[in-house]
């Protein structure tokens, strides 16, 4: 963990807390039974802890400071350890207040079934942000949002998590309805479809599409001020480029 220059969109640069130097922090991917370990070095000059949400695993390694573990002063490293049993999508995340969230200390995590992960062409991860550093996606705000892509009935899967710390966003996408097959990491015996989703702080989604019409189409919060400003599209903001 350290204090990074942070630039969410051209020309707007902000002091980001970092997993790696980067925000959102590294996306950690493994599978079902796998043993994790995950040392963390704290470069900050504030003490943190680190939380495995929706994560099912030994109380001392919850990452929650003065309950389950000592605080992680600056400096000082800490090591986790635990075995990967919940599937689906998470996320961890510092558990020292919305403030250290909020400047970029949280990250996906991912934990492939031994049964298989969810079947698409395509895969996406957006982490959905609104503290200092702003209202980002995956840590960028539109213009500076990573478009997604995929062609004509390509079927697409997009992974949604709410890193807040502080608003729900009603997630929407144009073009095309899309169907929600899992929720905080369990996949759904009745998915079902919708074209806006609220996505609430530590939520998780899985949601799947096929684009029908080739184009520029928007994926983005529905809140307004989040998404929209006097001069254009900002902040919650991507694109989905569907090719013939």
């Amino acid at each position: 963990m350290s204090q990074t220059d942070w630039e969410v969109s051209p020309g707007v640069v902000k002091q980001a807390y970092t997993f790696n130097g980067i925000v959102p922090g590294p996306t950690i991917k493994v599978n079902e039974g796998d043993q994790v370990r995950v040392i963390v070095q704290n470069d900050l000059p504030e003490h943190t802890a680190v939380h495995w949400h929706g994560m099912q695993l030994p109380n001392a390694q919850d990452g929650v400071p003065d309950i389950t573990q000592p605080h992680i002063m600056p400096g000082k490293t800490y090591t986790y350890e635990w075995t990967a049993k919940s599937t689906g999508t998470h996320w961890y995340h510092s558990h020292m207040g919305g403030g250290q969230v909020g400047r970029g200390l949280y990250g996906a995590l991912l934990v492939t079934p031994t049964l298989g992960d969810i079947a698409a062409d395509k895969h996406y991860t957006i982490e959905i942000g609104d503290g200092s550093n702003g209202f980002t996606f995956n840590g960028k705000s539109y213009p500076a949002t990573v478009p997604l892509t995929a062609a004509v009935n390509q079927k697409v899967h997009v992974r949604l998590i709410g890193t807040g710390p502080e608003m729900i966003h009603p997630m929407h996408l144009h073009g095309v309805p899309f169907q929600v097959v899992a929720q905080d990491g369990n996949k759904l015996a009745s998915p079902y479809t919708v074209d806006t989703l609220n996505v609430g702080v530590g939520q998780t989604y899985d949601i799947v599409f096929q684009p029908k019409e080739p184009g520029k189409w928007l994926l983005h919060c529905h809140i307004f001020s989040h998404s929209e400003g006097p001069n254009g599209m900002i902040g919650l903001v991507t694109i989905v480029n569907v090719t013939p």
